[in-house]
This record gives C-alpha cells, sequence and structure tokens, in this order.
C-alpha cells in the first residue's frame, strides 16, 4: 500500500511540475530573419512560446507549426539552436505530405534559433530552415 501511495504521489508531482511548466511559456513576438525552402516543400512557424523575454541560458522555447514537403519521402524536422548548446526533442522523422510540429528546447549556450528540414537523415542535407529572432526588429 505504501509503495502504491508513494508511484501515485510521484506520478501526481510530475504531471504538475508539467503543467505549470506550459503554463510559463508565453506567446513571444518573433520574426523570420532567414528562411528557404526546397521546391514544392513549405515550412512554417505559426507560434514561438517561451518562459523568458530573451534567449538565454535557462530559457525554454517550444516552436509550433506546420510544414509540407514534397522534395522527399522522408525527412527529420528539428528545432535547434546554430553556435549554441541546448537540451531539445530529438530530431522527428516526418514522411511527405501536410503535417504539424510541436518542439521544445531549453537554452544551455545562446545562438541562433531555427526550425529546420534535412533530408537524407543527417544535418548536412538541409532542404528547408527558418532561422528567427524573439526581439523583431523594428
Amino acid at each position: 500500500m505504501k509503495v502504491h501511495a508513494l508511484f501515485c504521489l510521484c506520478v501526481a508531482t510530475a504531471c504538475t511540475t508539467a503543467s505549470v511548466r506550459d503554463a510559463e511559456l508565453q506567446p513571444k513576438a518573433f520574426e523570420v530573419v532567414e528562411a528557404f525552402d526546397a521546391p514544392g516543400d513549405r515550412l512554417e512557424i505559426e507560434e514561438i512560446l517561451s518562459d523568458r523575454a530573451v534567449l538565454e541560458a535557462g530559457a525554454t522555447l517550444r516552436a509550433r507549426g506546420r510544414y509540407h514537403l514534397e522534395s522527399a519521402s522522408e525527412a527529420q524536422i528539428y528545432f535547434g539552436l546554430t553556435n549554441g548548446e541546448i537540451h531539445a526533442d530529438p530530431p522527428r522523422k516526418i514522411a511527405a505530405g501536410e503535417g504539424t510540429f510541436d518542439l521544445t528546447l531549453t537554452v544551455v549556450r545562446p545562438g541562433q534559433a531555427h526550425v529546420s528540414l534535412y533530408a537524407g537523415g543527417g544535418p548536412n542535407n538541409c532542404i528547408g530552415k527558418r532561422r528567427i529572432v524573439l526581439e523583431p526588429r523594428h
């Protein structure tokens, strides 16, 4: 009985922590400063959420959006930082066609945030990218 109660307490604590963390993420203004797609492909970031006003160590960012993949039968979609260091969701495999993405990262060392599509299973064949800044230029 004590083991069962302890397990329930741990599960409830984990769920509460995750919910509080998600509640801390707020929509942020962002600007796409670099964009390209392979012919027939489309990558669109619809929303960036963060728990910080700027991209700094410890910040959590979440990117949500849509894609259309036509140039390859499958690819990987990734949310990362160029010249930075992160803890992040691993690249997610996607199939040709339409789909959505919801990817999260935590900044260890700031860099240039981007959502990218890679064909061929590696970072050397980028077929689409949206690089963003959280502080839009005016």
